[in-house]
């Protein structure tokens, strides 16, 4: 699912059917239809993502993308 808003991708697992998972000693109970989230995938403009890395304290160093520019790989290296 992808949420707008959060610029991201929602990775779920949904229950076929009422059931109960025990997980690190917990017990959980899904109905049918119900979901879990497992993974955000948050998406970023190239400009966006530098950005960040410079905050964090990276230097872009190459980048990589798709001929449609959906997906980029980055080479990073700290500052």
């Amino acid at each position: 699912v992808y949420d707008e808003a959060e610029q991201r991708i929602e990775m779920r697992l949904v229950s076929l059917e009422r059931q109960s998972v025990h997980i690190a000693g917990t017990d959980i109970d899904l109905d049918a239809g119900e979901y879990i989230v497992t993974e955000h995938s948050h998406k970023y403009s190239p400009d966006r993502f530098a950005e960040m890395a410079r905050d964090a304290g990276f230097i872009s160093c190459q980048a990589w993308s798709d001929a449609n520019n959906l997906f980029s790989v980055q080479y990073l290296r700290a500052s």
